[in-house]
């Protein structure tokens, strides 16, 4: 990313640059995601009072779309849908936003122009689960799972002890990891019961043990589920069998 000429894409395996993005920006660190069919990359720009996430064409560098969070609200996270057809924007004012990503259009019934009331503080993680009718949501120490038709809570899991770094959901839509910014520590939590259990930094197939367990910044399932990828703030990556 550089804020002169744009996002730049190139080829994973040879670094070579595949086409320049010009004019897209990135408002804050963690701000691009692919789609899953990688046809599709969104950013997340500032622009006046407000933050918006932009789609972009990755096959002829072209903006397709730009869904406007509102005056004054700062995206902190955003998602895609596994069919691509809802993008989701949580805000530091603890709001959900999610929209159409054809018409873009906001979605549920029960949002409004500022988006679908949350109530957990600053949300600072979303992740769609597989069938895309939910977004898993992480703020003010709470997890949620909300209906994405009316904007309902699920499931709501408190009592986490802290802000969560990192989630990520399991393929299968049934488990939902995440780390808490305090301990490193990761949790897994049956999305179903709302059970959940802990896994220590340090204990995992690859990696060192620590005495104080680093901050995990980034968590990936393996496509298959059986494995999970950790990113920790002292750039090591562990794998763990959930």
């Amino acid at each position: 990313v550089d804020s002169a000429s744009g996002i730049t894409l190139r080829n994973a395996f040879d670094g070579k640059e595949l086409r320049v993005l010009s004019g897209a920006e990135c408002a804050k660190e963690g701000c691009l995601m692919f789609s899953a069919d990688h046809a599709r990359l969104l950013s997340v720009s500032e622009h006046g009072s407000g933050y918006a996430v932009r789609v972009w064409n990755t096959a002829d560098g072209e903006m397709v779309g730009r869904f406007d969070a509102g005056s004054n609200e700062r995206i902190q996270t955003f998602a895609i849908s596994p069919d691509g057809m809802r993008i989701a924007a949580g805000t530091k004012s603890g709001r959900i936003i999610v929209w159409d990503a054809a018409t873009k259009q906001l979605v549920s019934p029960a949002a409004s122009q500022e988006g679908l009331p949350v109530g957990t503080g600053s949300i600072s993680a979303a992740v769609f689960v597989p069938n895309g009718r939910e977004v898993l949501l992480a703020g003010g120490g709470i997890v949620a799972l909300w209906s994405v038709a009316d904007g309902s809570a699920v499931r709501t899991i408190s009592g986490l002890g802290g802000s969560v770094s990192a989630f990520a959901i399991s393929p299968d839509g049934r488990t939902a990891a995440w780390s808490l910014s305090m301990h490193g520590n990761l949790a897994l939590c049956d999305i179903g019961t709302g059970e959940t259990r802990s896994l220590v930094i340090g204990t995992g197939i690859v990696g060192g043990a620590h005495s104080t367990p680093p901050t995990v910044n980034a968590i990936a399932w393996h496509p298959d589920g059986k494995l999970i990828a950790t990113n920790s703030a002292k750039s090591e990556i562990s794998l763990w069998n959930p």
